[in-house]
């Protein structure tokens, strides 16, 4: 059932994600997004770019891509308007 018919107002998050050392975007990077107890979960689509509805109110994201750093902040989902988050992944070191 959609968030939407039960009563629950859902917000936005976007963004989209680059390498950190070259700036290329990213595509099929994972997104987690924990709010409360629920978890949202995502993927950058073949340019890099996503976009989720999430319940509106204080969430951690969560974001990694195969070769790179994983990635952890939070933030607040608001209902009213569209939340950004572009996010810059680190790539993993090789080791010797």
């Amino acid at each position: 059932m959609d968030a939407t018919a039960q009563g629950t107002s859902l917000g936005w998050l976007k963004g989209e994600v680059r390498d950190a050392s070259n700036g290329e975007l990213v595509p099929f990077a994972r997104i987690e997004v924990l709010c409360g107890p629920e978890l949202w979960v995502g993927m950058t689509d073949f340019d890099g770019q996503y976009t989720l509805r999430v319940p509106p109110g204080p969430f951690v994201i969560r974001l990694d891509a195969k070769g790179y750093l994983m990635y952890r902040t939070s933030g607040i989902a608001d209902e009213t308007r569209i939340s950004f988050l572009n996010v810059d992944l680190e790539r993993m070191k090789k080791l010797p």
